[in-house]
């Protein structure tokens, strides 16, 4: 019984937290983008369209729009890693597995991802910020995850000579390894795609 009183405590402390983190963030959500008329958050959906030629166009949008775009996603990327935390606690505490899928899908966490990778190298410096500052385990998995894949698929980049501080290095493999509850909701090989259309 204390046990669960304990961990009902660490999810309201964690609940609680994130929802005045939450509240600071929309009071300073960065304008959104607009390109070509149509809204960033638009061309996020389109991402995730399974016409190929719909996602390829909305990818390649997002890519010009480059920095432009950078401090819109990072904002609703950081919102998103504090809810998606709050998921994993949640889990961890009651291992229904699918609401935790049910969850993770309804935030649309991969959507804000796949914009990142697609805007590609102008994010690196967001995403150092974030694997240096962050203590959120899953915004730092996934900043560590995406810094990785953009790095690898642009060879060319002065990103490769990305270095963190120990102290942040000690904390992203922390939250790498520290995987509880089902480890299989992460984007598997992200489509492959030339942003200039060549």
């Amino acid at each position: 019984m204390r046990k669960h009183r304990i961990a009902l405590a660490s999810l309201m402390a964690v609940a609680v937290g994130a929802l005045v983190v939450w509240l600071v963030m929309v009071v300073t959500v960065p304008t959104e983008p607009v390109y070509q008329g149509k809204k960033l958050s638009v061309w996020l959906k389109l991402i995730a369209s399974p016409d190929t030629e719909k996602s390829l166009e909305a990818r390649r949008a997002v890519h010009r729009m480059g920095s432009n775009a950078v401090p819109f996603l990072i904002s609703r990327f950081n919102r998103q890693a504090l809810e998606a935390l709050a998921i994993r606690k949640e889990y961890e505490w009651s291992h229904s597995e699918s609401r935790f899928y049910q969850q993770m899908d309804s935030l649309r966490f991969d959507i804000t991802i796949n914009g990142l990778l697609a805007v590609g190298e102008p994010a690196i410096p967001s995403l150092k910020n974030i694997l240096e500052q962050s203590s959120n385990e899953e915004a730092l998995r996934e900043a560590s995850w995406m810094v990785s894949y953009i790095t690898a698929t642009h060879p060319q980049s002065q990103s490769n000579r990305l270095t963190l501080s120990s102290n942040a290095q000690v904390r992203v493999t922390a939250a790498v390894q520290h995987l509880q509850g089902p480890q299989t909701y992460v984007i598997l090989n992200p489509l492959r795609y030339n942003p200039e259309g060549d």
